[in-house]
């Protein structure tokens, strides 16, 4: 199947969206819904941050304060034994779960090919989950699918894909 890719990929990424909070980064965009509005094609981005640290042997991670309203970043010493930071997205105590507030999650079942295309281009090789793409959404237009796809869980990307390629491959 002809899958044509922007040369302009990534269309979307990290460096082009404004963190929340000026001690926050912003680590990975994807996820996007597309929808046609007349002339402009409109993206709903789902937007990974995480809080800026200097301090190699210290974890931060944002967690919200019912009581307060409000998102309080807090410090864990990295090598503190009640808990495990092997996976960056979430902090876990020994037992339970600390936080998963606004710590980066990847829904692994949203993993899926993007329209007949496998990790290629370095852009969909290198990030967060390096050799995954996964479609985000879809619009139809002139018998060409225009695909909008993330790529490594941290950039936006865009292909078009003919329809008629699209049955050729599914034998229709």
């Amino acid at each position: 199947m002809a899958v044509r890719r922007a040369v302009e990929n990534p269309i979307l990424r990290p460096e082009d969206v404004v963190p929340s909070r000026g001690d926050f980064e912003i680590i990975g965009v994807s996820n996007a819904a597309v929808a046609r509005y007349g002339n402009e094609v409109i993206l709903l981005l789902r937007v990974a941050e995480r809080p800026v640290g200097g301090d190699a042997n210290v974890v931060l991670c944002p967690i919200y304060e019912v009581e307060a309203g409000r998102i309080v970043v807090r410090p864990f010493a990295r090598d503190d034994p009640r808990y495990d930071f092997s996976d960056p997205r979430l902090i876990v105590a020994r037992a339970s779960l600390v936080s998963r507030a606004s710590c980066p999650r990847v829904s692994k079942a949203s993993r899926l090919r993007s329209a007949g295309g496998t990790p290629a281009m370095d852009y969909e090789r290198t990030g967060f989950f390096g050799n995954v793409v996964f479609s985000c959404g879809l619009l139809f237009e002139e018998e060409t699918l225009k695909v909008y796809y993330g790529a490594a869980d941290t950039s936006i990307a865009y292909a078009e894909v003919p329809l008629a390629d699209v049955y050729a491959n599914l034998n229709l």
